[in-house]
């Protein structure tokens, strides 16, 4: 597979500079359409024993997206910092796998936002568990430790979810008085 990448639902001026940045890398674009967005990713990058597909039309709303073909970890690297530098972060973003090219793109998208929501919100009850650690060293109080234990215990868990982050979550802000 050549070095390429797809794109979805950028503005021009933000565009512009994904498109520049993968030139720079000798990266192919490719534009991801309304139209395109039931078709395979494997369809999209025109892989071999692919085909495009009739499918219905679907509208989901715009959020940027960027999937990227069989890239050089280091190029890949290279190429978000060179983003970095004009001010484009992509919080969605995702490299094509044996299993992602057979789903759909607007299916991938979705995997991709519940992914990046579950790691948000993972990161978000890191820094209140670290916040109530440093106000239980202070306070002594059984419901803040509880809650923290019970924070803590997501550690125990693979393949954690929303479901599983947001009840800690919520004790625990709770047990801080928040």
């Amino acid at each position: 597979m050549k070095k390429q990448l797809l794109y979805y639902g950028f503005d021009a001026e933000r565009l512009e500079k994904v498109i520049t940045v993968a030139e720079k890398f000798g990266i192919e674009t490719n534009e991801v359409r309304q139209e395109d967005l039931e078709q395979k990713v494997a369809a999209l990058f025109n892989l071999e024993g692919y085909e495009r597909e009739d499918v219905d039309y679907i509208d989901i709303p715009k959020v940027e997206m960027l999937l990227f073909g069989d890239l050089d970890r280091n190029i890949l690297q290279s190429y978000l910092m060179a983003l970095k530098e004009k001010e484009v972060v992509v919080p969605y973003k995702a490299v094509i796998t044996e299993t992602s090219k057979d789903w759909k793109f607007s299916y991938l998208l979705e995997h991709i936002k519940d992914e990046h929501e579950v790691v948000q919100l993972f990161n978000q009850l890191g820094k209140l568990t670290k916040k109530a650690q440093k106000k239980l060293d202070t306070v002594g109080n059984s419901e803040l430790r509880e809650a923290i234990d019970y924070a803590l215990s997501i550690r125990e868990i693979n393949g954690v979810e929303k479901e599983d982050i947001l009840p800690r979550y919520n004790r625990l802000k709770e047990a801080l008085g928040e």
